[in-house]
């Protein structure tokens, strides 16, 4: 078949004039795309207007395959486009908060939502589910040739400018192959997309054969695994059931898959269910709705388990949503008499729009709940007077410490600061966006627990650091002989320093002493002629001296008094004055990991 060049031209113009606004919005997001290659620098407000762009192009072409349905009033045929450019201009305003991470999700959840519109819009007041089969079967093969022609197009011409500049010494500049991919991407895939959408809506009703490859695939592969699925999830139903457990929050995801491919399965076989010899397919529906029902009740159980710990989330809203769409659209196709698929789009693209605006949506609802679990954790720990957070004054336990760490970074990085501002005195627009976190925990005389630590995958452990003030002159009466213990200074006068322990070693009225400093163990051991006199244990100073300190970090000028400890090993009196001590902590434990300090001996006959 030969295709001449005003064929296409004329295939362009009737295209642009049946879906005018779609037409324009892919022009405007291959410029946007273009400009935003060629700079240099990131530009927020022309990756805004890109996003606001891309999401309009599903919507503008929904409103106009709705305009042309069945039974749609004339004046509603009119508004509708100005209504999406107005909903366009408001999205674009409102997205303008970089800092605020809630608005992707927000996004999202409208493109999802005008997918969906799309999947149903010539069908939504009127029309056969037949032909709403068919005219989705049709936006997929679009969409699928539009996609390979636009590959094929751009590979082909990349390949050629490749050519080029190896063969002729012809070179190109590196951005116009990205450029290439743009146009084809965003201007040449959605022309081809549009191109193929049936003119006629009506002629969708008329039956068609049912392809026999897709009949194999549907019925023997398909079918098949999702019957797989159910069974794996049924085994760890009765497995959860007989530990008396609750499920694991990653099982969400297998059911969510399970369910998403099984109702797929059920959109797919819908054209061979009224036929001669498939009265099975009625049968698997039925008991597809009744396997997956009581898996709603684990989905929902696993993530509510979450919820009730940590609070809600967007990810966690979508999982109880999500349990309820589910149970929703099984009891309608089993309960229902029509039994209609265009429930599975309707009632996605509802939740969507629902879960996206609003008090109730997915941002509104994690928000709110997130500020109270922080609410609730400040006060617990005592850090929050009147409505305003405080410092520290007790310590508080890493536990406590990295989950307030978690709750302040996922306010600021998904809802920005202006709950957050609320609870402190200082403005925190002055702080660089990335460093608020850290400024608010300090604030607190808390320390900042990434939530990649406060998960334990790197086995988080803070370090802290104390310094005794400096004295020029100090009293030694009382003892007789002097060491100094210094690490990580190569002080090996009488010392021997092994990493783990310093060992120095002396020859006192003819008998050989040695004094050993165990950081590891926390002891000061004390040897004569190669028996142990006794041990000076150092873990129970170290403890009181980490209480001074609420948060990790280093610590100045402790008075000298707090930083000295006598005790006796056998007959000598010993007297050690700190200067520095390292210590680490991991969760419940404490570990000396360094100390400089004089030690004063007496040895008592």
């Amino acid at each position: 078949m030969k295709i001449s060049i005003q064929e296409l031209w004329q295939n362009m113009v009737a295209t642009t004039r049946r879906f005018p606004l779609a037409v324009t919005d892919s022009v405007i997001v291959t410029l946007l795309a273009l400009a935003l290659n060629s700079l240099a620098s990131k530009s927020t407000v022309i990756e805004e207007l890109l996003v606001t762009a891309v999401l309009g192009f599903p919507l503008l072409l929904s409103l106009a395959l709705f305009s042309e349905g069945r039974a749609v009033p004339e004046k509603l045929r009119q508004l509708s486009p100005l209504l999406a450019v107005l909903f366009l201009a408001v999205h674009y305003f409102f997205l303008k908060s970089p800092e605020r991470g809630s608005d992707a999700i927000r996004t999202a959840a409208f493109f999802l939502a005008f997918l969906c519109f799309l999947s149903f819009a010539p069908y939504a007041r009127a029309g056969g589910v037949d032909a709403f089969w068919r005219y989705n079967k049709s936006l997929v093969v679009g969409a699928s040739v539009a996609g390979l022609a636009s590959i094929a197009l751009m590979a082909g011409i990349g390949l050629a400018l490749a050519g080029m500049d190896y063969l002729l010494g012809v070179s190109f500049p590196q951005k116009l192959y990205s450029r290439l991919w743009i146009i084809s991407s965003c201007l040449l895939w959605p022309c081809v997309f549009l191109a193929a959408i049936p003119r006629d809506l009506d002629q969708l009703d008329a039956p068609e054969a049912y392809s026999k490859g897709m009949e194999i695939f549907n019925r023997y592969i398909v079918v098949p695994l999702v019957l797989v699925y159910m069974l794996i999830l049924y085994l760890y139903t009765g497995k959860i059931i007989l530990q008396t457990s609750w499920p694991k929050g990653g099982v969400a995801g297998y059911i969510l898959g399970f369910s998403a491919v099984g109702l797929l399965s059920v959109v797919l076989i819908h054209p061979l269910k009224d036929r001669e010899g498939n009265t099975w397919i009625k049968t698997y529906l039925n008991w597809l709705c009744i396997f997956i029902l009581p898996q709603t009740v684990v989905l929902f159980l696993s993530v509510w388990r979450r919820v009730s710990e940590y609070g809600v989330t967007e990810i966690r809203y979508f999982g109880i949503l999500a349990a309820f769409l589910l149970a929703g659209i099984c009891g309608y196709l089993l309960f229902s008499r029509t039994k209609s698929i265009k429930i599975i789009p309707v009632t996605l693209c509802l939740a969507a729009l629902l879960s996206a605006v609003g008090p109730w949506s997915a941002a509104g609802v994690s928000e709110r709940s997130q500020f109270k679990r922080l609410v609730l954790l400040l006060e617990k720990d005592g850090l929050l007077i009147n409505g305003k957070a405080a410092k520290a004054t007790k310590l508080v336990s890493h536990e406590e410490q990295a989950a307030i760490s978690a709750v302040v970074q996922y306010l600021h990085e998904r809802h920005g600061m202006s709950r957050l501002q609320g609870l402190f005195t200082q403005d925190l627009a002055s702080t660089n966006a990335k460093d608020r976190p850290q400024k608010m925990m300090d604030l607190m005389g808390l320390s900042y627990i990434p939530t990649y630590d406060a998960e334990g995958k790197q086995g988080h452990q803070q370090h802290f650091s104390f310094y005794a003030k400096k004295q020029g002159i100090r009293r030694v009466s009382g003892y007789d002989y002097f060491l100094r213990f210094k690490q990580y200074s190569g002080y090996q006068d009488l010392c021997r320093d092994d990493g783990s322990s310093q060992t120095c070693s002396m020859d006192i009225e003819g008998k050989k002493y040695a004094v050993t400093l165990k950081t590891s163990a926390a002891q000061l051991i004390v040897v004569r002629d190669e028996q142990v006199l006794g041990t000076l244990d150092l873990m129970t100073f170290a403890r009181k001296l980490r209480k001074r300190q609420t948060s990790p970090g280093s610590q100045p000028n402790v008075p000298q008094e707090e930083m000295v400890l006598e005790g006796k090993a056998g007959n000598v009196a010993i007297k050690m004055i700190f200067w520095e001590v390292h210590m680490v902590e991991r969760k419940d434990n404490l570990d000396l990991t360094g100390v400089n300090a004089d030690v004063l001996m007496k040895i008592k006959e």
